[in-house]
């Protein structure tokens, strides 16, 4: 872990807790050790509050180099995995509890969104173009003397 990371989690400590930095520091770096310590010996580390440590296995995996687009091998390897507590992780979410859960494709029928064949697709976008200038032509909103500025306007551009 960063030396600053260490210093910021000290300094909270002993501002919180009326202790001195070094004190606080020590013990910040101790905690972290006893953490890695099991970890390396294959141990999970539950901390009440805050969550549990635990050591998970990665398999091998095949996956593509984007600049040569050659096959490359991921190795297997062990990482570090981090599940906070419900406590926790009620904590860190407290802020966001105003706002509601929203379903996207709730009750929507998948089934019902099939594309339309090239035939149907062209003869409903010839039908949208129909009526888009049906009703811009009996819109009382276009301005006769604006339509003649824009076509004056294209004449002069081509």
């Amino acid at each position: 872990m960063a030396k600053s990371v260490i210093q910021i989690i000290a300094t909270a400590i002993a501002k919180k807790h009326n202790i001195s930095i070094a004190h606080a520091s020590s013990f910040v770096e101790a905690f972290f050790t006893v953490i890695g310590d099991e970890l390396k010996r294959g141990n999970q580390v539950k901390v009440k509050g805050l969550g549990t440590f635990k050591v998970q296995t990665v398999k091998p995996r095949e996956s593509v180099n984007v600049n040569t687009g050659e096959r490359v091998l991921i190795k297997g390897h062990d990482k570090i995995s981090f599940t906070p507590d419900a406590s926790m992780k009620e904590l860190v979410n407290k802020p966001f509890s105003q706002f509601e859960t929203v379903v996207i494709n709730d009750n929507v029928n998948v089934e019902e969104l099939e594309t339309l064949p090239e035939e149907e697709l062209s003869e409903t976008v010839e039908q949208a173009d129909q009526d888009f200038e049906d009703t811009i032509s009996k819109s009382s909103v276009v301005d006769n003397s604006f339509t003649a500025a824009m076509d004056n306007s294209i004449d002069e551009d081509n």
